[in-house]
């Protein structure tokens, strides 16, 4: 799996995160308390073993951990793709872009929150 982590505060940090230490990186970013909110964003392509299910189970379970942890909001937007067209197409440039869907949930989340 490819991930960023994407936090929001007095400033914009992309850090990018291999296989499945994406709620490692969101708790050190949250430790810090300088971002009021966080979007992980990546893709799990599926192969051909159980191995899909369980990285995508404990990365969501791992980011919602942090967040209840920390009171701080994450955005999830990890897709679980079967194939790499479908993750393409999933996360294309047109409507259906993930990560501009992530950012502005985040600043929604931002604006109702404040």
């Amino acid at each position: 799996m490819n991930a960023e982590i994407v936090a929001i505060g007095s400033e914009l940090l992309l850090g990018q995160v291999v296989d499945t230490n994406s709620a490692w990186m969101a708790q050190r970013l949250a430790r810090r308390r300088r971002y009021d909110v966080l979007i992980a964003l990546g893709v799990v392509i599926r192969g051909k073993t159980h191995h899909f299910e369980l990285v995508t189970r404990e990365c969501a379970r791992g980011i919602m951990q942090v967040s209840l942890a920390h009171d701080l909001p994450v955005v999830f937007e990890v897709i679980a793709a079967y194939n790499r067209r479908d993750a393409q197409r999933r996360a294309g440039p047109d409507r259906f872009n993930r990560g501009l869907e992530a950012a502005q949930t985040a600043l929604s989340l931002l604006r109702n929150v404040s």
